[in-house]
């Protein structure tokens, strides 16, 4: 056989077995127009769990930036013990929040001063106080006014007093955290529960 016969055979033999230069190159661009496939759909995929990422994000600071509501606030709550301990001399108090007015009874120890140490009376803001018949304990009937402001934050006005503080609400434990308490002057944040 001559070289020119064995060079025709050999690029028969390349083109039957699929090697030919036209076949390689659309071989090498479906190849590539593969990856090329792979590569956009990998970044769309980025794309949207970037997107449900932010969505997320965004969805937690709005509630956040909804902060705390009327409804949530509104009805009765109780000032938890471990609270009621940073106040020396006074026993329970209990707190109704309804439509921008705040009622509060707070029960303390006759015998000590230093529960009405925390209160900020005698003002317009008491109801009543009454004592109970062995003498032991004082209760104390007062109320307010309140407005929800932004951030989280409750102004009051409890007689001569008016301040500010944050609040926030754990739902699943129905207890509402406050920057220092409602009434009581001193301690730090208290913890009251819903009634």
């Amino acid at each position: 056989m001559s070289d020119a016969q064995l060079a025709v055979q050999e690029s028969g033999a390349w083109t039957d077995m699929g090697l030919d230069d036209d076949r390689l190159d659309e071989d090498s661009q479906i190849h590539r127009g593969g990856k090329k496939k792979k590569l956009l759909i990998g970044v769309a995929l980025t794309l949207l769990a970037g997107a449900g990422i932010a969505y997320t994000v965004h969805a937690k600071q709005m509630h956040v930036l909804k902060g705390l509501t009327s409804a949530q606030l509104n009805g009765n709550w109780v000032l938890s013990a471990n609270a009621v301990s940073q106040f020396p001399g006074v026993i329970k108090q209990t707190v109704q929040f309804s439509g921008g007015s705040v009622k509060g009874t707070t029960i303390l120890r006759a015998d000590s001063p230093a529960g009405t140490a925390h209160l900020p009376f005698p003002d317009h803001s008491v109801d009543s106080v009454t004592e109970s018949g062995d003498g032991y304990k004082l209760t104390a009937n007062w109320h307010g006014t309140y407005k929800i402001l932004s951030g989280n934050r409750v102004d009051l006005t409890i007689g001569k007093a008016d301040y500010t503080l944050h609040a926030s609400l754990n739902s699943k434990s129905h207890t509402l955290t406050f920057s220092h308490d409602v009434l009581l002057v001193g301690g730090s944040s208290t913890i009251y529960s819903a009634s």
